[in-house]
């Protein structure tokens, strides 16, 4: 009878111990997972960031590229109604004169 009441008093220290390394193992295994899982997203947060910083270098040259286009073209417009204010100044001003006076 007493080695019965032994090998019970054994089999539920065994069991108290097998089921304390499992909570263990769940804790560990849980705080393993959360590392990872932060790790995974700094990791998919770094590589957005590089993302976006190549998106906005691409998007500011093509803004860059876009305005020297706009500045080219506006700036050609200018020339020329310079040139042809230079080239009809006189003929524009006698013409207001004699509207204006006429």
């Amino acid at each position: 009878m007493e080695d019965m009441i032994k090998r019970i008093v054994e089999m539920d220290r065994q069991a108290r111990q097998m089921t304390e390394q499992a909570q263990n193992a769940k804790l560990n295994s849980a705080a393993a997972i959360e590392k990872k899982k932060q790790k995974l997203r700094d990791e998919y947060l770094a590589q957005a960031r590089v993302l976006v910083e190549q998106n906005n270098e691409a998007e500011q040259k093509a803004a860059d590229l876009d305005w020297e286009r706009i500045q080219q073209r506006y700036s050609r417009r200018a020339q020329k109604l310079d040139e042809q204010f230079a080239a009809n100044r006189e003929q524009w001003v006698t013409q207001l004169f004699n509207r204006t006076i006429g």
